[in-house]
């Protein structure tokens, strides 16, 4: 048998004395003693991914008599890779100990109680987090339980549906009472910012590229690659609970046939048990189904029973719940097929990335492994290369190859390829263009723009320019325009994709004009100024996009090139760090030339006030953002103080914001602020899934003051959650970093701003950080489609200024357990801070 590499020499740690430490816990007997313990690995490679595993028998004297026992440890690496980063800071560690210890053994008292006796899993005997995260179990091979090397036939899977209906309706039942279990969300969506995202997205090119290799399959090698773009955000979406969701319940997370183990009498299954619970959470139960399906099923059992095998999961689902005296509504099998249906694309992601894994025996996938068994088996995915002609391998091998080309067509045809026409919402004011923006408006655009004043412009289609909660201070749409270059009679014939940005007509518009003149000016004048400086110490970088054309002329108006012709395209989640670091790449240059250039470029200056200037307009908004944080405080058991304190915060935000934003002459420095530098105001070019590039967008309330306003306006409205939470400091000083470096290129000859400098102002600005978490941090968390109240206004829009609507949608993202976990979480750092005093 070949043995993971990590696997075949256990950590110092793991000695007499820690096993005597287990078994003193385990079997309650203080005086007992090991004389021996004896280890050798635990698993096969392929088997788990998600920690290493040991099994050792250790003989003991306990209250007089001699005893072995056989063990399984799970532990962390101790060695450095993929595998280490991944579990070092303990999370899924910690999840499968609640679910061990709090959430499974509650879940078998309540099946106990109406008499049924379901075991799912072993038995956990030890858990502790020193000296590193570890689990010890009974090991079940003693009790005739043992892997089983390939996929579920249709009896087996059965079993297994049976366990998981039972799961499912235990955790529904005692979600009220155990709080826990809808608080776990440590799901397969967060690994989609991990390491692992390049890895799939690596897969999923690789299928690609075979596609347009085999004869019928070419079109699908564009929609594969399309793909790329879009499915991660998609599976975060899946992921997450949404009030949309017809029911949810604890999902397992990762019922593969690998992370089971079976019983075996006399060539057949009887039982069946579960393991590793590390990536359990609350959720659609589509994610199991769909999950097990692929990853549990045998081929033969998928294609042939899934309809029955589904229905025969919601049949166990509902008894068992009966049983309990459920009192909620009942979900129906139709209620679970809707389910299925809208997280579908995660079945087209697990065909593309973990099928062949699941349906290929590790003897096939790596026939070289078993050559030196005595050495260990090791997959590096840090090895680039190494990886990416195993994968090739493995994605030709005839087995997968011929599932792959079945269910491609069948993918197609339920819409799970189809990426590209994801629902859009709108606002209403940009479901019609006004009438002044016909084809005399963009042949006056072109004429300028392309420096010919015969152009003639033969048709233009308008649609929205962007989808809701992208912006709100004005209104943004897509022209495409048909023209003809030298006039009507001669000439050739052109078509160009524009973007047309003016002032809505609706409720914000009085106080909009003073930023679209900011804007023109950042534009035409700054923007370009400070990017020719860059270019000339070879620092080239490119903030955004062009400005074709802006007149105040039938009203306030841009015309700026459309990005999406360039490859460039919005992102509707927040950055992880490799994102993060090109836009505080691009953050940090603009800040160096603008104190560069701001004793020879007075505009430079010129941008005063900044957010400010939308006071009138929003002061009552974020009166009453931060009042509804305090309202949901007093609800929260422990979060009085902070209601009373950000009421507090309500009376004095308006002064805070005034001191932070004129107050130039006490700042340590000063620089010309972005103002607004949230992801949707960013433009993201992709390349195999990966962001290459980013530009920026809407410089409407750019300002001139302290660079801690960009900083923590961008850790807040720009960063995931776990980008900013783990890596804020390192990513302020990437930052200074590479401002440091830009002015030195430049030969700044005034006193260079310290990193100290720098957290100085972040820290002597810091009330900023409680006022964005409260007034527009949820508004960049939550997907607006993850709002039920959205839903109705696919065909028509959203009003903007229907404020009963408008209400209901922001109560909805303020209630989103997403933003209010976070939320909690924050408002004793800030206390702890002085940052709600």
């Amino acid at each position: 048998m070949a043995f993971n590499k990590d696997e075949m020499h256990a950590p110092k740690w793991m000695d007499s004395a820690f096993f005597e430490k287990v078994l003193k816990q385990s079997e309650n007997d203080p005086g007992l003693v090991v004389s021996e313990s004896k280890i050798i690995p635990g698993t096969k490679p392929g088997d788990h991914f998600a920690s290493i595993i040991f099994r050792v028998t250790v003989a003991y004297t306990s209250r007089g008599q001699d005893h072995e026992v056989s063990l399984i440890i799970k532990t962390i690496p101790e060695q450095e890779g993929l595998k280490r980063d991944l579990l070092k800071d303990g999370e899924i560690f910690e999840t499968e100990t609640i679910m061990y210890q709090t959430v499974i053994p509650e879940m078998i008292q309540l099946l106990r109680s109406v008499g049924d006796n379901t075991e799912l899993g072993p038995r956990l005997l030890y858990s502790s987090k020193v000296p590193t995260w570890v689990m010890v179990f009974e090991d079940i091979t003693k009790r005739d339980y043992q892997m089983k090397y390939s996929q579920l036939n249709l009896d087996e899977a059965k079993i297994v549906y049976t366990k998981l209906s039972r799961w499912h309706a235990a955790s529904m039942y005692l979600a009220d009472t155990l709080p826990i279990i809808t608080e776990l969300d440590n799901s397969l969506g967060k690994l989609m910012d991990s390491e692992f995202s390049n890895l799939w997205l690596g897969h999923i090119a690789t299928l690609a590229k075979l596609c347009g290799g085999w004869p019928g399959f070419e079109s699908y090698t564009e929609r594969l690659e399309n793909m790329k773009g879009f499915i991660l955000t998609k599976l975060k979406e899946i992921y997450q609970v949404k009030p949309t969701n017809l029911f949810n319940v604890l999902n397992h997370g990762d019922m593969h046939s690998k992370n089971m183990m079976f019983k075996i009498e006399e060539g057949v299954t009887t039982d069946i048990l579960l393991l590793d619970y590390q990536i359990s959470f609350w959720g659609s139960p589509a994610c199991d189904i769909i999950y097990s399906l692929y990853n549990t099923c045998s081929v033969e059992t998928r294609d042939n029973h899934r309809d029955e095998l589904i229905k025969f999961y919601h049949d166990e689902l509902t008894a068992t719940l009966n049983k309990f005296g459920y009192l909620k509504k009942m979900p129906t099998l139709l209620d679970l097929h809707v389910e299925i249906v809208k997280c579908g694309h995660l079945e087209t992601f697990l065909c593309c990335t973990f099928l062949p894994f699941m349906i290929l025996s590790f003897d096939e996938l790596m026939p070289a492994s078993t050559e030196n068994p005595e050495e260990g088996v090791e997959l590096d995915f840090a090895d680039k290369e190494k990886m990416e002609g195993i994968m090739l391998k493995v994605f030709q091998h005839p087995a997968y190859v011929s599932v792959i080309q079945r269910y491609l067509p069948t993918l197609l045809h339920k819409g799970y390829l189809d990426f590209s026409t994801e629902i859009m919402v709108f606002y209403k004011e940009e479901m019609r263009a006004p009438s002044w923006m016909d084809e005399l408006f963009f042949e006056k655009v072109l004429r300028k723009s392309e420096k010919d004043p015969n152009l003639s412009v033969n048709s233009c289609t308008i649609s929205p320019g962007s989808k809701a909660g992208d912006h709100v201070m004005s209104a943004v749409l897509r022209a495409t325009v048909k023209y003809q270059s030298g006039g009507a009679d001669g000439g050739e014939q052109h078509e160009t994709s524009l973007i047309v940005k003016s002032l809505c007509d609706g409720h914000v518009r009085t106080y909009v004009e003073p930023l679209f003149e900011t804007e023109t000016i950042m534009y035409e004048t700054v923007v370009p100024e400070m990017e020719r400086l860059l270019r000339t110490v070879g620092a080239d970088t490119e903030f955004g996009p062009r400005l074709l054309h802006s007149s105040k002329d039938p009203t306030l108006v841009m015309v700026f090139e459309d990005l999406n012709k360039r490859d460039y395209t919005m992102k509707y989640s927040q950055l992880n760090l490799h994102e993060a670091k090109i836009a505080f790449t691009k953050l940090a240059r603009w800040h160096a030339a603008s104190m560069f250039l701001a004793d020879t470029l007075p505009a430079i200056k010129t941008p005063n006030k900044g957010l400010l200037n939308m006071a009138q307009y929003a002061n009552a908004k974020w009166a009453a953002n931060i009042a509804l944080v305090a309202k949901l405080c007093h609800d929260w058991p422990g979060y009085g103080i902070y209601a009373e304190r950000l009421e507090k915060f309500v009376q004095t935000f308006t002064e805070r914001l005034k001191r932070i934003y004129e107050s130039q002459e006490s700042n340590l420095y000063n620089v010309l602020n972005h103002g607004d530098f949230h992801y949707k105001n960013m433009m993201f070019k992709t390349m195999d899934g990966v962001t290459s590039d980013i530009l920026l967008l809407d410089y409407q309330i750019s300002v001139w003051g302290t660079p801690a306003i960009d900083l923590i306006y961008a850790l807040y409205t720009a960063l995931a959650v776990e980008t900013r939470d783990n890596h804020r400091d390192e990513l302020v000083k990437f930052y200074h970093d590479e401002f440091v470096s830009v002015l030195t290129k430049l030969g700044y000859l005034k006193k260079i701003p310290t990193l100290v400098d720098l957290h100085t102002e972040i820290l002597k600005c810091g009330h900023l950080e409680p006022f964005w978490t409260c007034c527009l941090l949820p508004y960049m968390m939550i997907p607006m489609t993850d709002i039920a109240e959205i839903q109705k206004d696919i065909q028509g829009g959203v009003d903007m200024t229907d404020v009963d609507k408008l209400k209901k949608i922001k109560l909805a993202m303020f209630q989103h357990p997403k933003y209010t976990e976070m939320v909690k979480r924050y408002l004793p750092v800030f206390l702890h801070k002085g940052l709600m005093d």
